[in-house]
This record gives C-alpha cells, sequence and structure tokens, in this order.
C-alpha cells in the first residue's frame, strides 16, 4: 500500500475531517501536523483505537497533537439512538466508552464551543441544526 503524507499533498481547507484509522491516527496526525496548524477544519471527528481500547494515555497523545488548533474536545455518546457531545475539558479523563454505548472510543474536536445543546444529535450539532 502507498502511503503519502496529508502535508504533502496540497489539499485545500476543508469544514471537517474524519479519522477512522484503526490505530494509525497518531501517524495521521503526525503527517498532517502543518495543515491542522495552517488549515485546520472546523471539526474533526476521531475514532481513537488500540491496545488497551483508547487507552488514557493514547487519547492524550491525539489531543496533544490536536488542541492547538481546535481547542474544543468532546466526547461521543450513543445511548437510546441518542447520540450527545459530552465537553471534555483539559486534564479530563474519557469516559470507559463501553458506558457511552459506543464501540470504539469517538471524540470530537471543534475551533469553537458546540452551538447548540449537548443533548441534540451529532449532526445538529456540527450543522447548527
Amino acid at each position: 500500500v502507498e502511503a503519502a503524507r496529508l502535508d504533502d499533498l496540497g489539499l485545500p481547507a476543508h469544514r471537517l475531517w474524519k479519522i477512522d484509522v484503526e490505530g494509525a491516527e497518531l501517524m495521521v496526525l503526525d503527517g498532517a501536523a502543518a495543515c491542522l496548524r495552517e488549515r485546520p477544519p472546523a471539526c474533526l471527528l476521531i475514532e481513537v483505537f488500540g491496545p488497551p481500547l483508547a487507552g488514557p494515555e493514547r487519547v492524550d497523545a491525539v489531543t496533544r497533537r490536536v488542541r492547538r488548533a481546535l481547542p474544543h474536545r468532546y466526547q461521543v455518546s450513543v445511548q437510546g439512538g441518542r447520540t450527545r457531545l459530552l465537553p471534555l475539558l483539559p486534564g479530563d479523563a474519557p469516559i470507559p466508552h463501553a458506558r457511552l454505548g459506543t464501540g470504539t472510543p469517538l471524540y470530537l474536536f471543534s475551533a469553537r464551543p458546540a452551538p447548540v445543546a449537548l443533548t441534540a444529535p451529532l449532526t445538529g450539532a456540527l450543522t447548527g441544526a
């Protein structure tokens, strides 16, 4: 499989990044450091996967790479068919994903605070609907 750094592709800015790379999150973020610094998206949705499944150290490493460009961090919760964004402040430990009803821990980073109630569906939180 051929691989390339996002920083080397000359991509234009995008409003949303979704990263789902089964354990290679840190490599993707390292390869997109300039894009994230110079042309950050409004939102970044990322699954944090790894042994142990998204342990606190891995989540902290992802957060350190993203937080300067996108300071607001939320943990995504899916319970009873309802998706919610749970704010995580600096230093907050993530909630164990098994309690949130998600298979793999899912996080949303954004440039601004979520514009709607945190109990809104995720799509509404991203679009303001």
